[in-house]
């Protein structure tokens, strides 16, 4: 039999959507590798179906969503075709029956609370804990502090002292006090400034800082309200106030008799008198006058005895011009 060619119209994608082929018109497309039959009606043509060149993933649909999986050179899909990958489930046991009983797969995790550890399942079928790796912590890791482990509350009892970083104590409190106190300047005071300070200066306030200052001569005239200057002071005198300061005067104080102004004492002896002298106007030591022996009845104008005078009153007498004992139960009426 002889064989007949057959010929189709063929051409890009592209240019199949710009026409409206013939009823019964065949059309290959060249790049996607598609057969279309013409109606005569719809643009493009009807896309044959079936087996077409075995079943053929056309290209575009390689690697493309809505479309198929490649394979690399080692058989396997890429993982940039692969959704992110994730553990399949995790759940919690407390003990290794519970652990083994749950419907697992590979890759699933089991938290142990009452062991405070993670494990992974395996590709192991055992149904013991062989099918189990445990999840290592890092090697890292605090795993106790001074031999205690948990929820770790310290003290200074728990902890020894070092050689370096000592604990306090109320004496290493003060002897560290008290050697910074030695050590320490009155400079270091925020206003305090002692530059420039010489040998006897004292500490001055200028209105911002204590800077030093050379001492003044000290005087009583320093002071606001004494003048020694305007009357200049003698021996023995004494500061007066004269109702505006204090100023030197003659001293008033009286210590004995003879500085009274109008007593003059000279030689004096024992048993003297002071008496009144006219022709001075002064009173002035004088002996003892004649006959008197300093006693009452030694006078010339009292009663010279005591005896049988018991309770006897003295009066003077009717003559005006001596005293006299007179016994009292003889006064009329009571009155002299």
């Amino acid at each position: 039999m002889a064989v007949k060619t057959i010929l189709v119209k063929r051409g890009l994608e592209s240019a199949r959507t710009g026409f409206v082929p013939s009823l019964g018109e065949i059309i290959w497309v060249t790049d996607t590798k598609e057969l279309w039959v013409g109606d005569g009606v719809t643009v493009g043509g009807i896309k044959v179906t079936g087996n077409v060149e075995g079943a053929y993933i056309p290209a575009s649909e390689k690697a493309a969503a809505s479309g198929v999986a490649t394979l690399d050179a080692s058989g396997v899909i890429p993982t940039n075709q692969l959704p992110a990958l994730a553990i399949t489930s995790t759940f919690v046991a407390t003990t290794d029956a519970e652990q083994n009983s749950h419907t697992s797969q590979e890759g699933d995790v089991c938290v142990r609370t009452d062991q405070n550890k993670s494990y992974i399942k395996n590709s192991g079928t055992a149904g013991d804990l062989t099918d189990w790796q445990e999840l290592l912590t890092p090697t890292d890791a605090v795993i106790s502090v001074n031999g205690k482990t948990g929820a770790i509350t310290l003290s200074t009892d728990d902890v020894a002292e070092g050689s370096t970083n000592l604990y306090y104590t109320d004496a290493r409190a003060s002897s560290a006090a008290d050697t910074r106190i030695a050590a320490s300047s009155i400079n270091l005071l925020a206003d305090v400034n002692t530059a420039g300070a010489t040998s006897d200066d004292y500490l001055k306030w200028n209105g911002t800082n204590w800077v030093p200052a050379s001492p003044v001569a000290l005087s009583i005239d320093n002071l606001s309200d004494v003048d020694t200057t305007t009357a200049a002071p003698a021996t023995g005198n004494t500061l007066k106030w004269n109702g505006t300061a204090w100023v030197p005067a003659t001293d008033d104080k009286v210590n004995t008799l003879g500085e009274i102004g109008n007593v003059e004492i000279t030689s004096i002896t024992d048993g003297q008198l002071i008496t009144w002298d006219t022709a001075t106007s002064k009173w002035t030591n004088t002996d003892m006058p004649s006959g008197v022996d300093g006693t009452f009845k030694g006078l010339t104008d009292t009663p010279s005895g005591y005896t049988a005078k018991g309770s006897y009153t003295v009066k003077v007498n009717a003559a005006e011009n001596a005293l006299e004992f007179v016994d009292e139960s003889t006064i009329d009426g009571g009155t002299f």
